[in-house]
């Protein structure tokens, strides 16, 4: 307990724990979800990712006029140093070898969940 005195030098009994809950911001970690990146940018040692998830005005919208086609909406950037990039490409590159998921890999790709072909590729050999 912390004894203070108020402007009117009246004595203030504080209980340290609930002043420091009270003054203390809340730090909670964000998640955060997408569907996709649409994007991948570098420049000047930033690594700018840019994702998406499903535009749902389009496909509540009653002029769809394309059924099949999911059209996707930015929604969020990801900013990352070169090496904070490169060491999740190889958490990335690791997890894609785990045999738990190579087998829900192949599992969902047997379901039509994911199809069996190379994701596209816009860069320049």
């Amino acid at each position: 307990m912390i004894l203070s005195k108020s402007h009117n030098h009246v004595p203030i009994i504080w209980n340290y724990n609930i002043v420091k809950l009270i003054t203390k911001k809340e730090r909670k970690m964000e998640e955060i979800y997408a569907d996709t990146i649409v994007g991948i940018n570098f420049n000047n040692g930033v690594v700018k990712i840019v994702l998406a998830n499903q535009d749902l005005e389009n496909v509540l919208s009653e002029d769809n006029s394309e059924a099949g086609e999911v059209k996707m909406k930015s929604n969020r950037v990801i900013n990352m140093s070169l090496p904070g990039f490169l060491y999740s490409a190889s958490v990335i590159d690791s997890l894609l070898k785990d045999p738990k998921m190579v087998k829900t890999i192949e599992a969902y790709t047997k379901a039509g969940i994911l199809k069996n072909e190379e994701p596209k590729s816009k860069a320049k050999k």
